[in-house]
């Protein structure tokens, strides 16, 4: 069962956590393991994992999705 936040400032604070992490991203991203296909990157982010890319000194982020999910595995 999903259980939703109350409170605004909970839910603003979880988002502005998640963009951070994002952001953190911009320095040292190889510093995460690749995937099995080698395509992509994953970071996790509480219950969620984020998958991205680097192209020419670029971060791609191609998803965000909840850890526990059966997509996990197509990346």
């Amino acid at each position: 069962m999903l259980k939703v936040s109350q409170s605004h400032q909970t839910a603003q604070n979880y988002v502005e956590d998640l963009e951070q992490t994002m952001q953190a991203l911009n320095y040292f991203p190889e510093r995460y393991r690749k995937t099995p296909s080698g395509k992509y990157r994953r970071v996790n982010f509480k219950k969620y994992a984020i998958f991205y890319f680097i192209e020419n000194d670029t971060v791609h982020i191609i998803d965000v999705i909840l850890a526990s999910s059966s997509t996990v595995f197509k990346y």
